[in-house]
């Protein structure tokens, strides 16, 4: 990902509030900004995937997220990364409801997290910065780490690999490894060539 995309996500997540008190930026218009924000760019997964979710769709012995219902109407497993296993571990549970991301006074599960989103985005000075991007940033960061592009595609959820195509720009390290492996020869091919006009140049002149 871009390094404008990277701190935008940082100034949204922020430092860990202490006990009792709420996010800086997006917890004070969402008790639960932090954990959301966190598990958008940490699984890829849409605002929808993310705000149905029950405890029972996360195992976390196994380090994965069953999602039933999805854009794509295919049912898909999301694994987890350590990092987003440990924001579910920490992410406080209401004692009756069923929901991951709910009120925790009701118990009900949020429907929407665009105004609280965009209030956030205000107060950190960040423009042009959608919740969908999160989901940009986690395929950025795959990419760049390595992921193929057919392995992304199915943990996002895409109906085809051309979906994912637009990553592929990102994925330089094989490109690089090539010219590595082709740099004795580009440098043998490079003194030949010199010493070849070197030649012919003395030849041109007698």
């Amino acid at each position: 990902m871009n390094g404008d995309r990277l701190q935008a996500w940082k100034d949204l997540v922020g430092p860990v509030p202490a006990r009792g008190q709420t996010h800086p930026t997006f917890g004070q218009d969402h008790p639960q900004g932090r954990p959301i924000i966190e598990i958008a760019a940490l699984t890829g997964m849409r605002t929808e995937e993310i705000l149905s979710l029950t405890w029972l769709q996360i195992d976390l012995d196994r380090r994965e997220v069953t999602l039933i219902r999805t854009k794509t109407n295919t049912p898909r497993v999301v694994p987890l990364s350590s990092d987003a296993v440990a924001t579910f571990v920490t992410t406080p549970r209401h004692i009756t409801s069923k929901w991951v991301f709910c009120d925790q006074l009701t118990g009900d599960r949020y429907r929407s997290i665009k105004r609280g989103f965009k209030a956030a985005c205000a107060r950190a000075g960040i423009e042009d910065f959608r919740f969908h991007d999160l989901r940009h940033t986690f395929a950025s960061w795959a990419v760049q780490s390595g992921m193929d592009l057919y392995r992304l595609s199915r943990i996002l959820g895409h109906a085809t690999t051309q979906m994912t195509q637009r990553y592929a720009h990102l994925a330089t390290a094989d490109l690089h490894a090539a010219i590595r492996e082709m740099e004795p020869n580009l440098v043998t091919g490079a003194e030949e060539s010199i010493e070849a006009q070197h030649v012919g140049s003395r030849g041109a002149t007698r």
